[in-house]
């Protein structure tokens, strides 16, 4: 029985987006008009991504089709300007993987979604020019290495717009808390369906088109 759920969020969850994405997009606009402003979506996953994606928005951030663990994450958070000033061409890429690794200084990052060096670094530079430090929306989830004293560091960003996704309860307003993953040891993939009609686990229990949509 899961094995038919599973297909059949996949394979008709990915047909009905289009049309969840038509809404959505509507929503959007009824939230911001015809405003050209655009949120920047900071990132540890493709989550941000996506979201700005099903939206229909400019990517105005450099974390799109990538990971990184939340060690690297929560650094790159802290000292967020300064990683941003960094030109691309100075990470150093490892060899030997399936997509492009590499370092931006101390902070390793997964580009799982890349074809090569050069897509990154010309990707990320461009994206990182746009990113606007007084509309930033910054998101993290429990996965990859997430612990108690990381989660601390997070709740203590200075950011006015933060969320983190949780399998479980946390006493935190920026917490999403996701009760289908309670039985996990972490929240699953967010930007898979949850049901047939093409919605994401993002948006399960968080309006994320609302929250986007504040106002700095």
């Amino acid at each position: 029985m899961n094995k038919i759920l599973i297909y059949l969020r996949l394979h008709i969850g990915k047909k009905l987006r289009k049309n969840k994405n038509f809404f959505d997009r509507q929503k959007w606009k009824i939230y911001n008009g015809n405003s050209k402003k655009h949120p920047t979506i900071i990132s540890q996953n493709c989550t941000g991504g996506v979201m700005s994606h099903d939206l229909g928005l400019q990517f105005t951030s450099p974390t799109i089709n990538l990971f990184m663990e939340s060690e690297d994450y929560i650094k790159f958070l802290e000292n967020l300007e300064y990683y941003l000033s960094i030109d691309a061409n100075q990470i150093e890429f490892i060899q030997d993987s399936p997509y492009p690794v590499g370092y931006l200084e101390d902070i390793k990052i997964y580009f799982v979604h890349y074809n090569s060096e050069e897509e990154v670094i010309e990707k990320w530079n461009i994206r990182k020019s746009r990113v606007d430090m007084n509309n930033l929306f910054i998101i993290m989830t429990d996965r990859d290495g997430c612990t108690d004293e990381i989660f601390n560091r997070f709740i203590n960003l200075s950011f006015k717009n933060k969320i983190f996704y949780s399998h479980s309860k946390k006493d935190n307003n920026c917490v999403i808390y996701m009760p289908c993953f309670k039985h996990e040891n972490q929240v699953g993939g967010l930007t898979d369906f949850c049901n047939i009609l093409g919605k994401r686990y993002y948006a399960k229990y968080f309006d994320y088109i609302k929250w986007l949509s504040k106002k700095q």
